[in-house]
């Protein structure tokens, strides 16, 4: 009989035994299988490039808020939709928590990697038996609850809001600026043996307020949740739970190997990403931190003999919160945090970072955001509502940064496709529109601001059904124009599988061309991996774009869409400043002195 109290330690009990049922075996078994390739290129080959991928993990991002968001916006199950987005954000958040690496493992292996120590040596292809294993014993045995201070803390908050008990465990939790104070007292004043009993203490508390809220729907949509996630997207599993070096080594042997003829790629561009402050609320954010992800991706660069070519991140957000928060604390003896923006400004200078990543999508406009601030219903997440004229300074940093990079003539990507926003208001913040109005604009400062190196992730997805007219498409168009550096990825578009995708980028492709005949030289090769890690056809990826590209009336060759474009954008000609920043990185790293093939073969694409 069906009990009427389930408690978590049930609840993962009883997730662990489902995923050792047979009802599940097989599903990993959809997950890719790669087939053996190639990688020898001749000097005298053209360069080709990925413009746009990831190699992230779980560890980078706030699972819970990217996933709860997204699939409670993009799933049409009205308020099912919800109670399902909840749970697998959940469930993913307690999976990922348990069972990817750390940073200090992940550093550890490629300290040892870089001082020669060992060899990578890429995991076997886990079969379905192994998956399952992995995830039950993360499920079964959980993380280190001590070191986790931002879990304790959602635990604390959960204890203070003793008039909410009645409350579902998914509703967002905050502290007041009381309860604040006092969690930053325990911390430097208690100390560590007093914080473990506490949160001890207040996780006994929290099962037991949280037993009688296990109800049959709820297990219900713990259980679409996990068929969702487990049948449809083994993949995306593998690489959220698998290192940064793994992710990198699984790119290489995806896309980075000729087979029957498909070309090989030669280097990865890979992009940091930041959305915490947009999208995380009571529960944990990235477990990362912007430093920590930057040492990784730098270390995998040279381990990798220069094929990853990573971008940090930036939000300005991010910037103003903790401009406001140095500010504050101005005079009192704190040691002021370090910013975003100066972190960005050390990758690129310091570390062989070759641009900069923005994601306006997160609720930003590149510019002009102090129009919001007449306006009193405009919406701000909460790490932003308190701050006075927040517009007005987000543009400011966002100043700053361009400034930085049209003085060091540093690449900037950014997210410019209708998809991962984080509230419905901001959808279009991003479209190309509003970037033509910074460049069309006489801002005293940014006088020369179409000479910043701009590329549109995702070109707004030309493969789309939506009509052209009126579309980001069409913006693109005139936002990429002969007076200024604007380029355009065609990244994760999965739809050149099939011939009715085919057509239509064909179609939107041919009528941007009309619209500007020199769209041949900006358009660049992307795959937006790991976020195609779901694509059942992703071995086909290159050759499926590649021919329905170039094979568009001529409007852009094999040659400039695979490479030649993308070496503009970047600046990877001798004599472009980023080259040479990165030959002379590469040449004089702390880690390990590296002479990428591509550097020799960048001046023949």
């Amino acid at each position: 009989m069906y009990s009427d109290t389930i408690s978590r330690r049930h609840l993962l009990k009883l997730t662990a035994a489902l995923l050792g049922t047979t009802a599940l075996a097989g599903c990993f078994g959809r997950g890719l299988k790669i087939p053996p390739g190639t990688y020898k290129p001749k000097d005298d080959d053209p360069l080709h490039i990925d413009t746009h991928a990831h190699i992230f993990n779980a560890e980078d991002l706030p699972i819970r808020g990217v996933a709860g968001f997204l699939t409670q916006t993009h799933l049409p199950l009205g308020e099912l939709g919800g109670v399902i987005g909840r749970s697998l954000a959940f469930l993913l958040e307690v999976i990922v928590q348990a069972v990817a690496p750390g940073f200090k493992k992940e550093n550890e292996e490629l300290d040892a990697i870089l001082d020669g120590q060992k060899t990578y040596q890429a995991p076997p292809q886990l079969k379905d038996k192994d998956m399952i294993r992995i995830i039950q014993n993360g499920l079964e045995n959980g993380g280190d609850p001590k070191k986790d201070l931002a879990k304790f803390r959602e635990h604390v908050a959960i204890t203070f809001e003793k008039k909410r008990r009645g409350a579902s465990f998914t509703t967002s939790l905050t502290l007041s600026a009381e309860e604040e104070a006092d969690f930053g007292r325990w911390q430097t004043e208690l100390g560590e043996e007093v914080l473990e009993e506490a949160y001890r203490q207040s996780e006994k508390a929290d099962d037991r307020r949280r037993e009688d809220r296990f109800v049959p729907t709820t297990l219900a949509a713990y259980a679409l949740a996990i068929f969702i996630f487990y049948l449809l997207a083994p993949e995306v599993l593998r690489a959220a739970i698998s290192s940064h070096i793994g992710n990198a080594h699984r790119l290489m042997r995806i896309f980075g190997e000729a087979r029957n003829g498909v070309p090989a790629i030669d280097l990865f561009v890979t992009a940091e990403v930041d959305m915490d402050i947009w999208v995380h609320q009571s529960h944990r954010g990235s477990k990362n931190t912007q430093i920590e992800t930057q040492t990784l991706m730098e270390k995998i660069a040279l381990a990798t003999d220069g094929r990853m070519l990573p971008f940090a991140s930036f939000d300005p957000l991010r910037e103003v919160v903790t401009r406001e928060k140095n500010l504050a604390h101005a005079g009192s003896g704190v040691m002021p945090e370090i910013t975003p923006l100066e972190l960005a400004k050390r990758a690129v200078l310091e570390r062989g970072f070759v641009g900069i990543k923005l994601y306006p999508a997160m609720g930003f406009k590149p510019y002009f955001n102090v129009e919001f601030d007449a306006d009193e219903h405009a919406h701000w997440p909460k790490a932003g509502q308190k701050i006075i004229g927040l517009g007005a300074k987000l543009d400011a940093a966002l100043f700053e940064l361009y400034r930085f990079c049209l003085d060091h003539d540093v690449p900037v990507m950014c997210h410019a496709n209708t998809s991962m926003y984080s509230h419905r208001d901001y959808k279009t913040r991003g479209q190309p529109k509003n970037w033509q109005a910074l460049f069309e604009a006489k801002i005293k400062g940014l006088e020369d601001i179409k000479n910043l190196r701009l590329n549109l992730g995702h070109l707004a997805r030309i493969d789309t059904t939506a009509p052209y007219e009126g579309s980001w498409v069409e913006q693109a168009a005139t936002t990429i124009a002969p007076d200024n550096r604007v380029f355009a990825d065609f990244a994760n578009y999965d739809g050149v599988h099939k011939m009715a995708g085919q057509q239509r980028l064909q179609e939107n492709l041919r009528k941007l061309y009309a619209q500007n005949p020199g769209i041949g030289s900006r358009v660049m090769f992307g795959t937006d991996w790991w976020m195609l890690a779901s694509d059942k056809k992703v071995l086909d990826y290159v050759d499926d774009i590649r021919r329905t590209v170039s094979s568009t009336d001529g409007i852009v060759s094999e040659k400039r869409f695979l490479g030649g474009n993308a070496v503009d954008f970047l600046g990877l000609r001798p004599g472009d400043r980023p080259f040479e920043r990165l030959r002379s990185y590469y040449a004089n790293n702390p880690y390990k002195v590296i002479e990428p093939k591509w550097l020799t073969r960048a001046a023949r694409t």
